[in-house]
């Protein structure tokens, strides 16, 4: 197995034991769908898509959903002293750090692509005129652009993650 993708495996693995991830994916979810709530009402009679309204709704909180779940990458390890061993061992400082960011990103895009088949399923429900303006493939522009803002911010927060120690610090 790689280095990148054990990294990888093993950032995913922890976090989805956190009680900070569990936070962050619902904090996300809740501000999301204000969020989109509050879009659709203002976008009423307007010129906006669908598709448009929920991406632009889904960014907002994007940073603060990224930040959450990449605090913990690397001050975590700096805290318990696995750091050490990690330098230690025969294997690239960038693979550790393509691992860990991939991790990052992997789970942020998870939870976009879950927001949104939640969100088309409210609206499918509540509004089903609204998706019939919309074609299937008509979301993939938005959570394309989604997928590169997580990347962007995934990089900032792993960065940010490996210059402290606290994971509050990283998060802030």
């Amino acid at each position: 197995m790689s280095p990148v993708r054990a990294t990888l495996g093993r950032t995913v693995g922890f976090a989805r034991s956190l009680y900070s991830t569990a936070v962050a994916i619902a904090g996300y979810m809740a501000a999301g769908a204000a969020l989109f709530a509050f879009a659709l009402d203002s976008a009423e009679g307007g010129r906006l898509s669908l598709a448009a309204v929920w991406t632009v709704s889904a960014s907002q909180a994007l940073p603060f959903l990224v930040a959450l779940l990449g605090m913990d990458t690397w001050s975590d390890e700096r805290r318990s002293g696995r750091m050490d061993v990690l330098l230690s061992a025969p294997v690239r400082e960038r693979d550790l750090v393509m691992g860990k960011f991939l991790g990052v990103w992997t789970m942020s895009v998870f939870v976009v692509v879950a927001f949104h088949f939640m969100s088309m399923a409210f609206v499918a429900y509540y509004a089903p005129r609204l998706l019939g303006d919309v074609p299937p493939w008509g979301f993939f522009p938005g959570l394309l652009a989604l997928a590169l803002q997580a990347a962007l911010w995934s990089a900032v927060s792993v960065a940010a993650s490996a210059m402290f120690k606290s994971p509050a610090a990283a998060a802030a």
